[in-house]
């Protein structure tokens, strides 16, 4: 119920790929199985009827022993595009029966409730590189400390965490990164949706500039003084 082919060009200007895991590049670590999440409305009412939720008392939000499905959804004020996309998956839910409440706070709060677990899901970003370590978020030791906000705990999970911390050979990384990738589908603790493309003006006097690992090295640049300033590239 996430129209992220709406989103990623209608919100973020076609600015981003699809993300499948938290890999940087996660195309590589996904493996063939599973396939990854569509958006298909029809199939996902199918499901949630199968599981028992549906509308009881005729107020558009499903329920099920009891209770509502409804939930809010925590986000920083300041993220405009969070917000707009927020929006779309809210419109999306609600015609599938689901309420989701949007709650768009100042930082500081945002943080802080994460930090002290006051929220029923929310949206984080999380900046990746090719050697990412993602146990900060999904590792058991990480809960009290970590980023690790919803509290989540995977005994399996965790030793193929430490295993790829330790790692170094790309070969066996990848191999483990795929193992992660689909525990990290069979429990769905976050639903990954993009990894927003970068972008950097550079004026055309600066020199010897490259992408490593995804990223802007500027370890051994120089000015050309020779080039007026003003330029980009």
């Amino acid at each position: 119920l996430i129209d992220r082919a709406t989103i990623r060009c209608s919100i973020l200007r076609c600015r981003a790929d699809f993300a499948e895991g938290p890999w940087y590049g996660d195309h590589i670590a996904i493996p063939e199985f599973p396939p990854p999440f569509s958006f298909n409305p029809a199939g996902a009412v199918a499901t949630l009827e199968k599981n028992g939720w549906i509308d009881t008392d005729d107020n558009r939000i499903r329920d099920r022993d009891g209770v509502a499905f409804s939930f809010e959804l925590l986000l920083p004020d300041e993220a405009r595009d969070l917000r707009r996309a927020a929006a779309v998956v809210q419109t999306d839910l609600a015609r599938a029966g689901i309420e989701m409440r949007i709650s768009a706070v100042e930082p500081s709060t945002y943080f802080s409730r994460l930090r002290s677990r006051r929220f029923d899901a929310s949206i984080i970003t999380v900046a990746n590189h090719m050697m990412f370590d993602p146990s900060p978020l999904f590792h058991s030791r990480a809960v009290p400390t970590g980023e690790n906000y919803c509290g989540f705990s995977d005994p399996e999970l965790d030793p193929l965490l430490d295993s790829l911390r330790a790692e170094r050979d790309a070969e066996t990384r990848l191999k483990l990164k795929r193992q992660i990738s689909v525990s990290l589908r069979a429990s769905a603790p976050a639903v990954f949706t993009f990894r927003p493309h970068g972008v950097a003006l550079i004026q055309d006097r600066v020199r010897a500039w490259k992408i490593e690992n995804g990223r802007l090295s500027a370890l051994a640049v120089w000015l050309d003084d020779k080039r007026k300033a003003g330029g980009t590239e």
